[in-house]
C-alpha cells in the first residue's frame, strides 16, 4: 500500500511537468476469449504502448500503470465496469485526466490471427479511430501492430499538427571582468570601525520562518501519508476523495521541502554575513534527529 502511494504521487507529479502539445493516452491490455493467446495478447499491448511512446505525440498510460496506481481491486473494478459501459470509461479515463481510451481484441480463426485495435474518445462516447487486420503468424502480428499504431500516429485530425521541437538555447559566455584594486595609504588615525549592520539579522529571521514553515507542511504530509496508509482507505473510498488525498499530500511535500531547503540556506547565509561583518552569530538554527532547534546567546 505504501508503495502504491509513493507511485501515485511519483507519476502525478511527473506527469504535471509535460509539455501542453503531449495527448494522454490510457492503454489497455488486448482482450480474448482464447487462453492460449493470453501472453501473446499482453506482450502485444505491451508492444502497442512502448511504439506509441516512441512519437512525440504522446504520453502514454499502460494497464501496468494503471495496476500499480490503483492498486489490484480498483483496478478490477474499473477495467470490468469498463467493459459494460460508457459512464464506467469515462470514469476510468478522467481518473488519469485523459479523454483517449486505446483498446482492441485478439482472436484466433483457424491457423490465423486476428488483431482489432480502436481508440475511444469517452468525451464524445464515440470511436474515431478502428482498425483490423489478419495474420499467418505471430512475426506478423507484431509487425502487422506496429504498422496500425503507426497509421494512428499520423492522424493529424485527431491529435492535431505536431509542434517542432523548440530550438536550442544559446549559452553566451561573458567575460570575465578586470578588477584594478588600487592600495590607498592608511591614515595615521584611523576611523572607528562602523556597528554591524542589523540586514543580516533580517535575513536570517526570514530564513527561520521559512524554516519552520517548512516543517508544518512537512508534518501535514505526513498526516496526509498516515490517511493514506490506514486500514480499508485505498478500496472503501471514492476517487475524488483518494485524488484530493494525493494532491494534498503532494502539495504538502513539496512545499514543506522547498521551505526547509530554501531556510535553512537563508539562515545560513545571514549567519555568514554577520560572521563576515566582524562579529559572530549568536544565534545559530538547525535540525537533529529530535527536530528543530536554535542556540546561542540572547
Amino acid at each position: 500500500m505504501a508503495f502504491r502511494a509513493v507511485a501515485l504521487a511519483a507519476v502525478v507529479l511527473a506527469t504535471s511537468a509535460l509539455g501542453a502539445q503531449k495527448q494522454r493516452l490510457v492503454v489497455l491490455n488486448l482482450t480474448s476469449s482464447d487462453k492460449s493467446l493470453q501472453s501473446v495478447a499482453e506482450s502485444t499491448s505491451e508492444l502497442v504502448s512502448t511504439e506509441l511512446s516512441r512519437s512525440k505525440r504522446f504520453e502514454i498510460i499502460s494497464q501496468s500503470d494503471v495496476a500499480t496506481m490503483l492498486g489490484l481491486e480498483r483496478q478490477r473494478q474499473l477495467l470490468g465496469c469498463a467493459k459494460d459501459g460508457s459512464s464506467c470509461l469515462a470514469e476510468l479515463s478522467s481518473a488519469f485526466g485523459s479523454k483517449w481510451l486505446v483498446t482492441g481484441s485478439l482472436a484466433r480463426l483457424g491457423k490465423k490471427l486476428r488483431l482489432d485495435l480502436k481508440v475511444i474518445n469517452t468525451e464524445t462516447n464515440s470511436t474515431p479511430f478502428r482498425d483490423g487486420r489478419t495474420f499467418k503468424d505471430q512475426e506478423g502480428l507484431f509487425d502487422g501492430a506496429v504498422a496500425i499504431v503507426h497509421q494512428l500516429v499520423a492522424r493529424d485530425d485527431l491529435w492535431g499538427p505536431l509542434l517542432p521541437d523548440p530550438p536550442p538555447v544559446a549559452v553566451v559566455k561573458a567575460p570575465t571582468p578586470v578588477v584594478e584594486v588600487v592600495h590607498e595609504p592608511q591614515s595615521a588615525n584611523p576611523a572607528a570601525p562602523s556597528s554591524p549592520s542589523l540586514l543580516p539579522w533580517v535575513v536570517t529571521g526570514v530564513g527561520g520562518a521559512a524554516f519552520v514553515a517548512g516543517v508544518v507542511f512537512t508534518v501535514l504530509a505526513a498526516m496526509d501519508w498516515s490517511t493514506w496508509n490506514s486500514d480499508g482507505y485505498l478500496t472503501n473510498s471514492t476517487w475524488t476523495l483518494v485524488k484530493s488525498t494525493s494532491d494534498s499530500f503532494n502539495r504538502n511535500i513539496i512545499v514543506g521541502s522547498v521551505l526547509l531547503g530554501a531556510g535553512a540556506a537563508i539562515a545560513v547565509a545571514g549567519m555568514v554575513w554577520h560572521a563576515v561583518e566582524g562579529k559572530p552569530a549568536p544565534v545559530a538554527v538547525g535540525v537533529s534527529s529530535n527536530g528543530l532547534f536554535v542556540a546561542g546567546s540572547f
